[in-house]
């Protein structure tokens, strides 16, 4: 008969746990719930200066809209707060709660976090959702940085793409209609 008392608070408890109150105190006396910021490279974005962060002309700017809660942002946190650290003569990075900043996060419809926007110029140029590799972080901090000088360590890094083209654009995959006669590989016609 213990676990009756606690079969009573569950419903209770689960009716707390989603009351925005609740979970804001105790994401913050989580120790959890803190993101790495690698050396105050990446800046904290609010609503009141979102528009003046990204409007920036000549830098790469990098916006991270995350949350404390999310485990694929905590997974890109340290990886982000790398790669910032590698471009931060030529990339500005920030990033924007969206626990926090609701009606920011609504205004720019953002569905599904982590999300990474690239801006340059004002412009959104690029954009992903979701945690990804250091390489493909760093890739599509060079492939956006054009321009700019390259960091020697992202640029020697092992899985940075190796070439490209002098204007630092990323070169277009070509596509081609496929022969009347294509089969997969290992598959033979009767």
């Amino acid at each position: 008969m213990k676990s009756a008392p606690l079969v009573l608070l569950f419903p209770l408890l689960i009716s707390l746990s989603s009351c925005d109150r609740v979970r804001s105190i105790v994401m913050k006396k989580s120790p959890a719930a803190k993101t790495a910021t690698g050396d105050g490279v990446i800046q904290v974005v609010t609503g009141e200066d979102h528009d003046r962060f990204i409007n920036r002309h000549g830098p790469l700017v990098v916006v991270d809209y995350y949350a404390d809660w999310c485990p694929p942002c905590r997974m890109l946190a340290p990886v982000l707060a790398r790669v910032a650290g590698e471009f931060k003569d030529v990339a500005v990075v920030g990033k924007v709660d969206v626990d926090a900043e609701k009606e920011l996060a609504m205004r720019n419809n953002i569905r599904g976090i982590p999300e990474v926007r690239f801006f340059r110029d004002g412009r959104m140029v690029d954009r992903f959702s979701g945690a990804v590799s250091e390489g493909e972080l760093r890739r599509r901090f060079t492939a956006h940085s054009a321009g700019a000088a390259i960091p020697a360590a992202a640029a020697a890094a092992p899985d940075a793409p190796a070439g490209g083209d002098p204007g630092g654009e990323a070169a277009a995959p070509t596509i081609a209609p496929m022969s009347k006669d294509w089969l997969p590989p290992g598959i033979e016609h009767r």
